[in-house]
């Protein structure tokens, strides 16, 4: 199990600085954003490996997320259709309040916070096959989250399994 949580957020961190590196930098807080999920991935790796610096680098990491959750949400307030767009204000919300109860919840709503991953992955999914983004940077930062909840998923298959 710890195999496949290393093995899977090392796959992601590669994913990710591949996204970075093919954005070239133009969405500068798209890039940041997967830069600071590279730290978060970083964080987890040197945590289930016991190392102290792991902690910290998850909690700058979480950076990352409140910038995505923040971007998806002004996003979807403020766009080119003039409207909202549900699915990212929804996103943006599920991304924040599954951030709070990582930080700030009590121990037993951290159940809650595995479970907003589903929805999670299904929003961003949805977004990607509507296409209803509008350059590469917000489609890798998409795929980014969805892939981390699909990582999430998976091991809580897992441990249901054993």
């Amino acid at each position: 199990m710890t195999y496949f949580i290393i093995a899977a957020h090392i796959a992601l961190a590669l994913v990710s600085v591949y996204f970075i590196f093919k954005m070239k930098f133009q969405p500068i807080l798209y890039a940041l954003a997967i830069l600071l999920n590279i730290v978060m991935i970083a964080g987890v790796v040197m945590s289930v490996w016991h190392m102290p610096v792991g902690s910290e680098m998850m909690k700058v990491g979480m950076a990352g997320f409140v910038l995505g959750g923040v971007l998806f949400i002004w996003k979807g307030l403020k766009n080119n259709t003039g409207g909202i767009l549900k699915y990212h204000l929804i996103l943006g919300v599920i991304i924040l309040v599954q951030l709070a109860l990582v930080q700030f919840g009590p121990e037993k709503f951290l159940r809650l916070e595995m479970l907003l991953n589903y929805p999670l992955v299904g929003v961003a999914g949805t977004i990607i096959l509507k296409e209803d983004y509008v350059h590469e940077g917000e489609k890798n930062l998409l795929i980014v989250y969805a892939f981390s909840g699909l990582i999430f998923i998976v091991n809580d298959v897992l441990q249901l399994m054993i």
